[in-house]
């Protein structure tokens, strides 16, 4: 219990909060927010390139996910695509610092928020630390939440958290939560098997354009609620103490790695995504020519064994059915898509990944424009 409160502590102190609720998983933090503080079929506006427990949390807690396209700096929410959004409806805003990207819309849909009576939502699963002119990220929103679960900032496995400035809020959130079904034995077989699932269609979106996807995977989803939304028995509190206790450490280290793969691929001038003064780097990412380019050096990258994805893809096709005349709708969000590949800058890799993955995407890529 004092791990807890220490961890508590040290969360509260990081994002300028007054108030938390530990719970199982960001999935579930969205869950229990939006089931405490909308009503049914509200719109709840994200970004068409959200993680997809994102979208999975939003359905769950019946409510209506709003998919916009995004800003190519941002990699988020683009502001100008929430003037579409009908005034009298219920609306809810997610606003996820993608890749740790802490850029300045941030604080601009805030203010529209604001304005219009909408809750402001901020989503740090890969933002810990980060900060928005000089605010840290967690700050801007009613309120926010943070994963301390596998690749993200401060790995611990698993645990989310909810941060706010209202203690009526957190009454309300711990209420529904505590009301929510515990992990089970089944909870691993079932994370295993939905796992297994989603890699193999994802391992198909990744291939294909305007592939079908959302039929399987929305008759999947049900099946598989008790891994999205359910409570932790035990979350590691002297694992997420630690990791909040060494986060400069950790977010220095991941900026060095970084600035080395910067140095490199300025060279030969591969681009790559732009991280705006207090951002927090999740992952490396670069941005090839063609998803066939990409989808090559990806396989060159694992079969070396080095560490490399392709996430985030516009999560649109794996939930309902996407019209031709909806192409236009996620222009940014396909075009990133298509070409990302995101590397390590975690712990787990040192100077020998960073030298072998870079070279080897440097050839593959001087030997696909001869």
């Amino acid at each position: 219990m004092i791990k807890q409160s220490a961890a508590t502590d040290l969360l509260l102190e990081k994002t300028k909060r007054s108030h938390a609720l530990w719970v199982s998983r960001c999935a579930t933090a969205i869950y229990v927010i939006l089931k405490t503080i909308t009503k049914s079929n509200s719109l709840v506006v994200v970004p068409g390139n959200i993680c997809l427990s994102v979208i999975a949390a939003i359905k769950f807690s019946e409510n209506t996910p709003y998919l916009v396209d995004i800003n190519l700096e941002s990699q988020s929410i683009l502001p100008e695509s929430l003037a579409k959004i009908p005034r009298n409806a219920n609306v809810v805003i997610i606003y996820p610092y993608m890749y740790g990207i802490c850029h300045p819309d941030a604080e601009i849909i805030s203010d529209i928020c604001r304005k219009r009576g909408w809750i402001f939502i901020e989503d740090c699963a890969q933002a810990l630390g980060g900060s928005v002119n000089g605010m840290m990220a967690g700050y801007l929103g009613d309120v926010s939440v943070f994963s301390f679960g596998a690749g993200k900032i401060v790995d611990c496995g698993c645990g989310g958290a909810i941060v706010t400035n209202h203690s009526e809020m957190i009454h309300e959130f711990s209420k529904v939560y505590s009301g929510l079904p515990k992990a089970n034995n089944d909870h691993i077989k079932n994370e295993e098997a939905y796992g297994h699932i989603f890699k193999s269609l994802y391992s198909a979106g990744e291939r294909w354009d305007n592939i079908d996807l959302w039929r399987f995977y929305a008759a999947q989803l049900e099946t598989f609620r008790d891994i999205f939304v359910y409570q932790e028995n035990d979350l590691p509190f002297n694992k997420i103490h630690e990791g909040l206790l060494g986060l400069e450490k950790n977010l220095s280290q991941r900026n060095d790695h970084a600035a080395q793969f910067i140095e490199i691929f300025s060279k030969v001038k591969i681009d790559y995504m732009s991280h705006p003064k207090g951002s927090t780097y999740w992952r490396f990412s670069i941005f090839v020519p063609s998803r066939k380019l990409r989808n090559e050096i990806l396989n060159i990258l694992h079969k070396n064994n080095l560490h490399a994805s392709s996430w985030y893809p516009t999560i649109d096709r794996y939930f309902r059915e996407r019209k031709t005349d909806q192409e236009i709708m996620f222009r940014n969000c396909d075009s990133v898509e298509k070409k990302i590949i995101n590397l390590w800058v975690n712990d787990s890799i040192g100077i020998e990944y960073i030298q072998e993955s870079s070279q080897l995407i440097i050839a593959h890529c001087l030997n696909y424009f001869k």
